[in-house]
């Protein structure tokens, strides 16, 4: 880059209205306008935020009431192109600004998790599927390919993003680093489980040989920590955006589980520097709002001076990457045809 602006960025920190796509999008819309006002370039979403997170699958089998929720999920899924993005489009136009919005999309019969990245025309500029399904998330969503990892070249920096724990894979973030990323957008689920969620069963194990570890002793969640990480370890800026648990996200999800499983609550949503600190202010626990904070993105030359593992930092005469970026569809009928990018116009026509 020849220039590094300072800019402002957002993190949302908040529930949808839970498996409602068009109060997801109402929502998601109102907020990406709200960023805008406040002079936001950039705004971030938790994971599946559009129609919420199908936090059941941790407690419950794929049968009897988890079905039921699948099939609400399902039916308020996301397609491109379609209504919902045409609505998001035209928020990201309006508010001038990039929007990197996790959704589930529903593509023919099947479901993925995604990330939608706009540009502040309201063009959708790329699509990253989450590549492996975590545990039992693989009951709900499919697969995405190397076609789909995009790193997007800007005026406020190159973007990229992640959902949930490819951030611990170090391969996917050896990938960013090669084509350098400089911010990065962190897509994290929601945590508004009583105890552990998809940590329960290694909670068990830890108790029962060490006893209880005081939340005093344990300050940082696990999303912090993974994303505070991924920021040191990819010399990037890190928007990490997590959900908070609303009521009606807690009364759909409670007759599959046992009683007292979800609470209303959850959060930590933050922007992170590439030193690893939090910078901007953060909101309380189960708050519902956006964070903001300024990114001098001056910072990643003096970040990448002394680490690139994309780079001078690498050791290809020991270790390399092969990476595999062409598409790969369960099956070609006809002539392939690549959707994105899509212009503003094309959306709204689609619509």
């Amino acid at each position: 880059m020849s220039s590094y602006p300072v800019f402002k960025a957002a993190a949302v920190q908040a529930g949808p209205v839970f498996l409602d796509l068009s109060g997801s999008i109402d929502k998601a819309c109102a907020l990406i306008r709200e960023a805008g006002e406040a002079g936001a370039r950039l705004i971030g979403f938790p994971e599946s935020y559009v129609p919420g997170y199908p936090a059941w699958i941790f407690k419950a089998g794929p049968m009897g009431h988890s079905a039921t929720l699948y099939g609400r999920l399902y039916q308020n899924a996301v397609e491109i192109p379609g209504a919902a993005v045409a609505r998001l489009s035209k928020a990201a136009r309006d508010a001038r600004i990039y929007v990197c919005i996790s959704v589930t999309e529903r593509e023919r019969g099947s479901l993925y998790l995604s990330q939608l990245w706009f540009d502040p025309n309201g063009d959708l500029i790329a699509r990253h599927r989450k590549l492996k399904p975590t545990g039992p998330e693989r009951y709900i969503w499919g697969e995405g390919d190397g076609s789909m990892l995009p790193v997007i070249a800007s005026p406020i920096g190159n973007l990229g993003g992640l959902l949930c724990w490819e951030h611990l894979v170090p391969l996917t973030s050896a990938a960013m680093s090669f084509k350098n990323e400089q911010v990065h957008v962190a897509s994290w689920p929601v945590g508004g489980y009583v105890r552990g969620g998809p940590f329960e069963a290694m909670l068990d194990i830890r108790d029962a040989h060490i006893g209880p570890i005081s939340p005093d002793q344990n300050p940082l969640s696990p999303i912090e920590v993974i994303s505070r990480n991924y920021a040191m370890a990819t010399q990037t800026f890190v928007l990490l955006c997590a959900h908070v648990m609303l009521q009606d996200a807690v009364d759909a999800l409670a007759p599959g589980a046992p009683p007292d499983t979800y609470r209303i609550g959850g959060g930590g949503s933050r922007i992170i520097a590439p030193d690893g600190s939090s910078i901007g202010r953060n909101l309380p626990a189960g708050e519902e709002g956006l964070v903001y904070a300024d990114i001098p993105l001056e910072m990643v030359i003096y970040a990448k001076y002394m680490c690139d593992p994309g780079g001078h930092y690498a050791v290809p005469h020991v270790l390399s990457l092969n990476m595999n970026t062409n598409p790969a569809p369960a099956a070609q009928i006809g002539a392939a045809q690549d959707l994105l990018p899509m212009r503003f116009t094309d959306i709204q026509d689609n619509a």
